[in-house]
């Protein structure tokens, strides 16, 4: 239980930007399951992933790339002991994957994880939530290395999925959605972007409310995909609502406010109202 606590804590402190506070306890956390459950269990590999993933992000390659081959050899033996397709060694492969992809080696990650998905279309089918979540990871790996419409392919497949097995509402498909527009925003694909973006808007409102972190995080997606078809006048009072909300939840000083404030501030001047603008 300590060992789980301090991940999710480090977790947390990463997600804050406090990498110095979240290193310490994820060295404990991996020692804790070092002694728990020995080196090759899948809970064990992927705090040696969060470790790992960590120590990369503050510069620290060498311990990184150490781990790296620890769990390349874990992984190795992780097959031979239950074969290729056990939910423990497509855990371990999914972990590895994951791990090459932030040290930026996609292709050999793109390799790992089509494994995966291959084993878990095989053995749970393609509607299990696991297998949905290798179709993301999938899809997010080829659209870094630029395989875009592979990667749209994907988003639509999962997206169908949960929009019947889930509804449209599901946290699950509101994530698919964003994926996926995403994707098609980046290859130019702005209208069926666009039309996407509407969906999770109007589900995000229902869900979670005008305030919640979601839905202003949906609303600022919208005005960015506003402004970039050249709906200025369509984009302007989403980034205001935007601005007025995290200045009432979060404070006029917190750097999600600055950002957002910033872009309504670039918005107004390209319409033309720079004295607006200067007034922020």
């Amino acid at each position: 239980a300590t060992s789980k606590l301090a991940n999710q804590l480090a977790v947390l402190l990463i997600d804050m930007g406090k990498f110095d506070e979240a290193l310490p306890l994820l060295r404990n956390a991996v020692a804790g399951c070092r002694k728990r459950y020995g080196d090759f269990h899948p809970v064990t590999q992927t705090r040696i992933k969060n470790l790992a993933l960590l120590l990369s992000k503050i510069g620290m390659h060498k311990e990184a790339l150490s781990l790296q081959k620890e769990s390349l050899a874990a992984l190795a033996a992780v097959r031979k002991k239950l074969g290729d397709i056990h939910p423990s060694t497509l855990t371990s492969i999914q972990n590895m994957a994951s791990l090459l992809s932030e040290m930026g080696k996609e292709e050999e990650a793109l390799h790992l994880q089509k494994e995966v998905l291959a084993a878990q279309r095989e053995t749970l089918g393609n509607k299990h939530p696991s297998t949905l979540t290798s179709i993301n990871f999938l899809a997010l790996l080829l659209s870094e290395i630029g395989r875009n419409e592979e990667a749209v392919s994907l988003q639509k497949e999962a997206l169908a999925i949960r929009r019947e097995t889930l509804g449209g509402m599901h946290p699950d498909t509101l994530t698919s959605i964003h994926n996926l527009g995403g994707l098609l925003l980046k290859i130019g694909k702005h209208e069926e972007a666009l039309s996407l973006q509407i969906e999770a808007l109007a589900a995000f409102r229902a869900n979670f409310g005008d305030r919640h972190p979601s839905t202003l995080l949906s609303i600022s997606n919208m005005s960015h995909l506003l402004l970039k078809t050249g709906k200025f006048e369509e984009a302007l009072p989403l980034q205001e609502e935007v601005v007025t909300a995290q200045r009432e939840t979060l404070g006029s000083k917190h750097p999600d406010t600055l950002n957002s404030i910033y872009v309504l501030a670039v918005l107004l001047s390209d319409m033309g109202r720079r004295f607006t603008a200067l007034s922020l």
